[in-house]
């Protein structure tokens, strides 16, 4: 899985990803995916856990979308998915799989923890430079 340091790397790594759908005549839909920890009240995440937890986050995202789908890390808390020859609805079946997938809960350590997950569908048939439409 690639790893991008923020949202502004994406466009370059989405871009060959997406031309090659392009070409072979399939549309594509990116799938940004943030999370974030549930943490009870006046209980802060224990640093140590927050790697471990991501990554088992991570682990879950790829293990449920295809082989020929690209994924990417991005930034502390974010993650992309590249659907390739997806449609709109399967796009959002995609979304809604992901959200209930990464949500948790988790057991890192002797903690049981929960993610937030939001999840936006980009459609990508827009040339290299144009504004994003989103859908949600």
């Amino acid at each position: 899985m690639a790893t991008l340091a923020n949202w502004a790397a994406l466009e370059d790594w989405r871009e060959p990803r997406a031309g090659r759908c392009r070409r072979l005549g399939r549309t594509s839909r990116l799938l940004r995916v943030a999370v974030t920890p549930v943490m009870p009240p006046g209980q802060p995440l224990d640093a140590s856990v927050l790697g471990p937890l991501l990554a088992a986050c991570a682990h879950r995202l790829r293990a449920s979308v295809r082989a020929t789908d690209h994924m990417a890390r991005v930034g502390d808390h974010g993650m992309a998915v590249l659907l390739d020859g997806a449609d709109d609805a399967g796009a959002q079946a995609a979304a809604d799989r992901l959200v209930r997938i990464c949500q948790g809960p988790y057991r890192i350590g002797d903690q049981r923890l929960t993610l937030r997950v939001l999840v936006d569908v980009e459609l990508m048939t827009r040339q290299r430079g144009a504004a994003p439409a989103i859908t949600t």
